[in-house]
C-alpha cells in the first residue's frame, strides 16, 4: 500500500526550511560578523546567545497568539517579521546594534516555529493519525536539510563577499518563502469553536507534553553543547576546518537519512516514549565516546551516532507534543514546548564551559550526559502520569 504525502502541507515545510537556514546559516558567520562589528569575547557570547533568550519570549507569544488567531495568521506575521529583521542585518554598524537585531531576529524567528507544528498537528490529541506521524518526518528532513545546505552556502557566501551580503541572501530566501507562503498556505476553520481554557488552567501542560518538554530540553542541551564544543574537541583530534565542517554535514545527513525512513514507514510500531528513550541512550553512549576517543575515525562515528539518536529523538517527541495537545490549548502547548528547545540551547552550553573552566576532569560531554540523565529521570517521571489520564490514540 502506498503512502500518499499530504502535498498541501508543502508549503508549511517549505516555511520550515527557510527558518532553520536562517539559524543554521549563521552559525559559521555570525561570530566572525560580531567581531568585524568590534565585539569583544564576552559581546560574542551575548550576541550569540540572546537568540535563544528572546526566541523563548517568541515562542510563548506566537503560542497564544494561535490559540487566539488560529495557526496561518501567527505564521504569516512572523515570517514578515524574520524577513524584516534579516534585512536589518545591512544596517547593523556597530556591536549594540548588532545585539538588538539578533534579540528581535530571536523574537522573530520564536512567533513563527510554533505556528509551523500547530499547522502540522491534529484538531487535538484524539484526533492524531498515521499522517501526523510522517508529517514530523517531513518536518525534520526539513530541518536537516537547513542544516546540511545553510552553514556552507553562508560561509562560501561571505567568503567570496561580505558578511551582509550573506544576510542579504538569506533575507531575499526569506523573502521568497513568505510570499510562498502568503499564496498557498490555508488554514481549515473547525467545526467546533475551541472552548476558551480557563486561565488557572492555560500554562498548565498534560504529563505526555510536559514529557515532551522535558525530553526537548535534553536535546537541545546535548545538541548545543556539541555545536559549541565539537570544533575544539575535534581540533585537539587532529580534523582540520574541512574535516570539522564535514563532521557537522554527516550528523546532517545522518537526521534527514533516519527521516526519509520514518516519513515511508511511519515508525507506529513502537510508542513514542521508547523510541525516546532509545534515542537518548545513542545520545548519551555518542557524547561518551567523543569525551573519551582520540583516534579520527572513531571520533566521526560517534557523530554520526549522536545524528542517530537525535533523528530518533526529534521528531518522536514532536508525536508526544500532539498527543497531548487539546483544542484550546493547541498553540501554547507547542509553545511552551519550543520555549523548552530554545531553553537547552540557551542553557546548557554556558553552562558546560563555566564547568570545564573550573574542573577540567568535566568536559562539556560529560556535563551534558550528567544533565540529560536527570531531564530524562525528570521525563520518565512525568510519562507514569499518562497512565493516570484518559489515553490518546497512537
Amino acid at each position: 500500500m502506498k503512502r500518499k504525502i499530504n502535498i498541501s502541507s508543502f508549503p508549511i515545510y517549505l516555511t520550515v526550511y527557510a527558518s532553520f537556514f536562517d539559524i543554521h546559516a549563521q552559525l559559521p558567520i555570525l561570530a566572525l560578523f560580531a567581531a568585524s562589528a568590534g565585539a569583544t569575547s564576552f559581546w560574542i557570547g551575548a550576541i550569540v546567545g540572546i537568540y535563544s533568550v528572546f526566541n523563548i519570549v517568541g515562542n510563548a507569544a506566537g503560542g497564544m497568539a494561535i490559540d487566539r488567531f488560529g495557526w496561518r495568521k501567527p505564521l504569516l506575521c512572523g515570517l514578515v517579521l524574520v524577513t524584516a529583521v534579516l534585512f536589518a542585518y545591512q544596517l547593523v554598524d556597530s556591536t549594540i546594534s548588532l545585539l538588538i537585531v539578533r534579540a528581535m531576529n530571536g523574537l522573530a524567528g520564536g512567533i513563527l516555529i510554533p505556528s509551523t507544528l500547530t499547522a502540522l498537528s491534529p484538531e487535538s490529541a484524539s484526533a492524531f493519525k498515521p499522517q501526523h506521524n510522517r508529517n514530523v518526518a517531513f518536518f525534520g528532513i526539513s530541518i536537516g536539510l537547513a542544516a546540511l545546505t545553510g552553514p556552507p552556502f553562508a560561509g562560501i557566501i561571505s567568503s567570496l563577499y561580505s558578511f551582509k551580503t550573506a544576510y542579504l541572501c538569506i533575507a531575499i530566501l526569506m523573502t521568497l518563502a513568505t510570499i510562498f507562503s502568503f499564496i498557498f498556505t490555508k488554514e481549515k476553520v473547525s467545526a467546533h469553536k475551541p472552548r476558551q481554557a480557563k486561565k488557572s488552567m492555560y500554562f498548565k501542560l498534560p504529563p505526555v507534553s510536559l514529557t515532551a518538554c522535558l525530553f526537548s530540553f535534553a536535546l537541545m542541551g546535548g545538541t548545543g553543547t556539541l555545536a559549541a564544543f565539537l570544533p575544539l574537541l575535534a581540533e585537539q583530534r587532529g580534523f582540520n576546518q574541512g574535516g570539522i565542517g564535514m563532521l557537522f554535514g554527516m550528523f546532517a545527513m545522518m537526521v534527514i537519512l533516519l527521516q526519509a525512513w520514518r516519513a515511508v514507514s511511519g515508525w507506529t510500531r513502537y510508542k513514542p516514549f521508547y523510541l525516546t528513550i532509545g534515542g537518548i541512550g545513542a545520545i548519551i553512549a555518542a557524547l561518551l565516546i567523543i569525551d573519551l576517543v582520540i583516534h579520527r575515525f572513531f571520533f566521526a562515528t560517534a557523530v554520526v551516532l549522536y545524528g542517530v539518536g537525535y533523528g530518533i529523538v526529534f521528531p518522536t517527541i514532536l508525536v508526544l507534543v500532539m498527543q497531548g495537545i487539546s483544542l484550546e490549548k493547541k498553540g501554547i502547548i507547542t509553545g511552551i514546548f519550543f520555549s523548552f528547545y530554545s531553553l537547552g540551547t540557551a542553557v546548557v552550553p554556558p553552562l558546560a564551559g563555566f564547568i570545564w573552566e573550573r574542573a577540567d576532569a568535566l568536559s562539556p560531554p560529560l556535563t551534558a550526559i550528567v544533565i540529560i540523565l536527570l531531564l530524562t529521570g525528570l521525563a520518565t517521571w512525568s510519562y507514569r502520569k499518562v497512565s493516570k489520564t484518559p489515553a490518546a490514540p497512537t
